[in-house]
C-alpha cells in the first residue's frame, strides 16, 4: 500500500509564490531576509532583467497572505516595497 503524504491545513501542497518589486537595487539582501522571516519559503529567484524585483514562494498559505499584506511597506525608514501574486503560466495544455 501506497503512502500519500499528508498536507496540513497549515501547508500548501505547492509554494504560493510572491513577487516582491521596487527596493533598491542594493537593498536586495535586506529585502529577501524581510519577507524570508515571515515564515518557511523557497529560495528567492530574482528576476534577471529587472534590477528590483524577485520571486519568492511560502509553504504556508496564510503567511503568503502576510506577504503580500506587506504591498507598500516602509523598510528602514527609507524605502518601499511592493508585493503581488506571481501569476502561474500553464506550461502544459493538462495544466489550464
Amino acid at each position: 500500500m501506497m503512502q500519500v503524504p499528508q498536507v496540513t491545513p497549515h501547508q500548501a501542497a505547492e509554494p504560493l509564490y510572491i513577487v516582491v518589486f521596487g527596493y533598491p537595487p542594493d537593498k536586495y539582501s535586506i529585502a529577501v531576509e524581510y519577507f524570508k522571516q515571515l515564515g518557511e519559503t523557497t529560495d528567492p529567484d530574482p528576476n534577471t532583467e529587472i534590477t528590483n524585483c524577485f520571486k519568492i514562494g511560502f509553504r504556508n498559505p496564510v503567511e503568503a497572505m502576510w506577504a503580500v499584506r506587506k504591498n507598500g511597506e516602509i523598510v528602514g525608514g527609507s524605502w518601499m516595497v511592493g508585493v503581488k501574486w506571481a501569476v502561474r503560466i500553464p506550461t502544459h495544455a493538462s495544466d489550464e
